[in-house]
């Protein structure tokens, strides 16, 4: 919400019509943690804040996610229900980093995230059990 209230009140506005380049000089700010982790250390983090001692996380190549993807869609079709792994999820998985800047947010806004990631993810964890979704 913090960083809302600040793009609105002293954020770049966004100039009428096309733009070629959209992200530069212009008012889109990203709300992000300046910890990048790996999908390997994201795992360990989510494990973390879920109350684990220990999470096993491991490597697959991008030929074995992209087959597990096509079984999970296979199945799900013939199945008629959507299954957790299909085509979309394996190209995420394998599409590479999904990282944001907030640099631009913290020049322009003076905003940053005041909680580290762990710390986020333990709160969102917490959130999913009072909600009996854990």
């Amino acid at each position: 919400m913090e960083a809302l209230i600040l793009a609105a009140e002293h954020g770049k506005r966004l100039p009428n019509g096309d733009v070629e380049k959209p992200y530069e000089g212009t008012g889109y700010y990203f709300a992000a943690c300046d910890e990048h982790p790996t999908y390997y250390k994201l795992g360990r983090l989510i494990g973390t804040a879920l109350g684990r001692r220990r999470t096993l996380t491991i490597p697959f190549a991008t030929p074995v996610v992209r087959a597990v993807g096509a079984f999970g869609e296979l199945t799900g079709r013939f199945r008629g229900q959507q299954s957790v792994m299909n085509w979309d999820k394996a190209r995420e998985a394998t599409a590479g980093s999904w990282i944001c800047s907030a640099q631009k947010a913290k020049q322009e806004l003076g905003f940053a995230v005041p909680c580290s990631l762990g710390d986020r993810l333990r709160q969102t964890a917490q959130w999913y059990r009072n909600a009996g979704w854990l």
